[in-house]
């Protein structure tokens, strides 16, 4: 699917899947995370609450252009059959700022190395589905101060062009912290111009 330069794919929540294969089961959670420290949080309660499993094993990707950071991490089993292979899900839907983490408890069969590749493949392919992928749009984020008069001319103008309100403040004037898609910006600044007749300040 095509993107728009300021477009990128994510998953909307957290997404979890189970598969069981040979009495080994695998257990696969897809998990929002808009940051390193938030993925390696998340990734250590998981492995915490599974801390009787035989393999915690995961990968995650951050970010995108140069500011891309990924990492996985087998967890014990042989080297390129589990983290890779779930970095690769992740690849395969073209999404970032997720990390997956997929939870095995050994069923007492080994299942060889291509066996392993597609059982970590799988589960994280179905998390991922179950975790809803998403568009999100980068967003700019910006203040503004204009007479009470105006209020709801701009409500209607922020409206307009889908941008959401992050903190007001109500004094002399309305101040507004807004954030809006980046290639909405400019557009946005004149029309909410244009509704406070000139009288809109933006701050910083």
């Amino acid at each position: 699917m095509f993107l728009p330069e300021d477009a990128y794919r994510t998953v909307s929540k957290v997404g979890k899947a189970e598969i069981e294969i040979k009495g080994s089961r695998f257990i696969a959670h897809a998990l929002p995370a808009s940051t390193v420290e938030e993925a390696e949080e998340k990734i250590e309660a998981l492995r915490q609450h599974y801390h009787d499993a035989t393999h915690n094993c995961y990968a995650y990707r951050i970010g995108t252009g140069p500011d891309l950071v990924y990492r996985f991490d087998d967890a014990g089993e042989p080297g390129g059959t589990a983290g890779r292979p779930i970095l690769q899900a992740i690849e395969g839907k073209g999404l970032t700022d997720v990390a997956v983490v997929v939870t095995r408890y050994f069923g007492g069969t080994k299942l060889g190395a291509g066996g392993l590749v597609r059982a970590y493949s799988t589960a994280a392919a179905a998390a991922l589905e179950a975790a809803e992928p998403v568009v999100r749009y980068f967003e700019d984020t910006f203040r503004v101060s204009f007479p009470y008069p105006f209020y709801n001319s701009v409500q209607q103008t922020l409206d307009q062009f889908g941008a959401r309100v992050v903190r007001s403040a109500f004094a002399e004037k309305v101040t507004l912290v807004v954030a809006v898609r980046s290639s909405n910006l400019e557009d946005l600044l004149r029309a909410l111009r244009d509704a406070t007749a000139g009288k809109l300040e933006r701050i910083g």
